[in-house]
């Protein structure tokens, strides 16, 4: 149980002033120096899952999905009980297209207990996701066999429900 490991003992060390003045540093837009803050919690405490977490959202917002997935996935681990690690690491996993690795890391959380709401708003995210890859493979399948007229016609279709609901992107 995390609770009874040293990880969660130790979370008011100095790495969490490191995590803390990183936190401040993000929240202004200083990228750089809170990427170096988060990097300092985890070298002086390598259990801290807020800074592995934050360091992964982080990547995300430089857009450097992959790596941030290296961060993301460690936080979960770290503390299973916290649904917004879960959220994160599975929503990145979607948005770099890795569906059949989010639906695994999804299925994890729930066994690990994850909050019903995430489970809800995970499961919508999911599914709509799926929907998006099916919609795609259909448009391929559509080319492939040379109706373009009707390429055009789904993917204007396509776009307008991104247009509507811009969380499926």
């Amino acid at each position: 149980d995390f609770y009874k490991t040293p990880c969660y003992f130790v979370m008011k060390s100095p790495a969490n002033s490191y995590f803390e003045t990183g936190l401040i540093a993000h929240q202004r837009g200083d990228l750089a120096a809170a990427a170096k803050l988060y990097l300092a919690s985890l070298y002086i405490y390598p259990c801290h899952a807020d800074s592995y977490h934050n360091l992964g959202v982080l990547y995300l917002q430089l857009g450097k999905g992959h790596q941030a997935l290296t961060f993301l996935k460690r936080a979960p681990l770290l503390n299973a009980r916290e649904a917004q690690y879960w959220i994160s690491y599975i929503e990145a996993l979607v948005r770099l297209g890795q569906l059949p690795k989010a639906k695994y890391v999804f299925e994890r959380g729930i066994k690990a207990g994850m909050e019903k709401s995430a489970v809800k708003k995970l499961s919508l995210r999911l599914k709509a996701a799926h929907e998006q890859q099916r919609q795609i493979i259909d448009l391929l399948d559509l080319y492939k066999k040379g109706l373009f007229t009707e390429v055009v016609k789904n993917t204007a279709s396509l776009i307008k429900g991104w247009e509507e609901n811009p969380r499926i992107l």
